[in-house]
């Protein structure tokens, strides 16, 4: 059942079967990956819901219109790092075994080669980095909801410079 579970979860999170190609206890990373991503959706909404969004501030509806275009360019700026973020945690992209075989220490190559060669690393930084994705998780939903709020603020006051004026 433990290999049923770790397959489905190696197809839907391509990086889990890079870690378990460095490390050297393969079915433990194996397991503790596919648990941890399994978690995900779970942690992604204890952590959204923890941290509620507001109402509509009072400050869109005060000629926020003349910051739009500085806000929109900061929030599809937000919005592609969070994407690229999350897609480099979930494809990694790079080949772990040669960082890991690699004679180049940093601080990226150090942590994928304390994952591979020890288990309470494993757990830590692998659980750090299914943290990292829920928070860019929720910084992804956080300024698409700023996206609708800056759009419907300039909306309501396009409206209101319109269906106020005396003349």
């Amino acid at each position: 059942m433990v290999d049923v579970f770790c397959s489905k979860m190696e197809m839907l999170v391509p990086s889990i079967e890079k870690y378990v190609q460095a490390s050297d206890f393969k079915n433990v990373t194996r397991t503790v990956l596919s648990v941890m991503w399994a978690l995900f959706p779970i942690m992604t909404s204890l952590f959204i819901a923890s941290v509620r969004f507001k109402k509509v501030p009072e400050l869109i509806f005060n000629n926020y219109w003349r910051r739009f275009l500085k806000n929109l360019m900061l929030s599809v700026f937000a919005i592609t790092f969070c994407g690229g973020l999350i897609y480099l945690f979930v494809v990694f992209p790079f080949n772990i075994q040669e960082k890991v075989d690699s004679d180049f220490i940093n601080r990226g190559t150090a942590g994928l080669k304390a994952m591979s060669h020890s288990r309470f690393w494993l757990g830590i930084i692998g659980s750090l980095e299914i943290l990292s994705v829920t928070i860019f998780v929720w910084g992804l939903i956080a300024y698409i909801y700023a996206s609708v709020l800056l759009i419907y603020g300039l909306f309501i006051n396009f409206y209101n410079l319109f269906a106020n004026k005396e003349n």
